[in-house]
């Protein structure tokens, strides 16, 4: 499948960090991409994150460090440089600035396939947290399309109230897809795993008959049914995530199931 510039083997992706790296993956499992974990423009020291297990499912708190583009790239993206799979780059950043220098460092990088902007570091710092404005999430995109030409995949919270206004930014901005999901503002972190799945399923339901842009599902997937529900919504694909937990191989089992 194709969306824009991005060409898909199928339409189950690995979400952003989720396959551990010591995992070795069937030749021929065929998955859509790879998502790599979260960089930012350059490398930060601080406290690294916190996944907690819980009765729905994880709850994971973003750490202050993160890791950046020129390690990534001077790594090349290991293990999986050699893979057949499209590999994607998550981005974050604290500001559109921070997003558009970390993504000029990927220009003409031939093994990174689209960017995946993480708009986590933009919300605000009240409680419950809400998404950056509409205005940021346009300079976010319009900012990494003039220094990088890869396409570019734009991860949106599921249930924020500016969610709507976030995809048309996105798209007049010139992004490609947007994920839909990644997990569900819980206090002290962000749920995911099994609970989220009818939350988000019901968001795509909604989002997806008017939305400028395709929308890649990401909450909750651990089976081909969870797949099927979420394309059948109207997803034009689904990420795979925390089944991770459980399941090195979880992405490869929906793969298979889905035939």
């Amino acid at each position: 499948m194709s969306l824009g510039g991005l060409t898909l083997e199928n339409r189950v992706l690995v979400a952003a960090g989720c396959l551990p790296e010591q995992v070795r993956l069937p030749d021929d499992v065929g998955l859509g991409a790879i998502i790599l974990r979260g960089v930012a423009w350059r490398r930060r020291r601080g406290a690294p994150p916190r996944l907690r297990e819980t009765a729905a499912g994880a709850l994971y708190t973003p750490g202050s460090a993160r890791g950046g583009v020129a390690e990534l790239v001077r790594r090349r993206s290991a293990p999986w440089a050699s893979r057949p799979e499209a590999l994607i780059v998550n981005l974050i950043g604290d500001s559109p600035d921070e997003l558009a220098a970390a993504a000029a460092q990927l220009e003409g990088v031939r093994w990174v396939a689209a960017v995946e902007l993480n708009l986590e570091g933009m919300r605000s710092e009240v409680d419950p947290p809400r998404g950056p404005a509409p205005e940021m999430v346009f300079e976010a995109v319009r900012g990494v399309r003039r220094g990088c030409g890869l396409p570019v995949l734009v991860k949106v919270a599921a249930g924020d109230s500016a969610v709507d206004e976030h995809l048309r930014a996105s798209a007049t901005a010139g992004a490609t897809a947007a994920t839909i999901g990644g997990g569900l503002y819980a206090g002290s972190g962000y749920l995911v795993g099994p609970a989220t799945f009818p939350l988000v399923l019901a968001e795509v339901t909604r989002l997806a008959p008017l939305s400028p842009l395709p929308l890649l599902a990401c909450g909750g997937v651990a089976t081909a049914a969870h797949a099927r529900a979420y394309l059948q919504t109207g997803a034009a694909a689904v990420q795979v995530g925390s089944a991770h937990l459980a399941d090195p191989l979880a992405a490869v089992r929906v793969v298979e199931e889905l035939g």
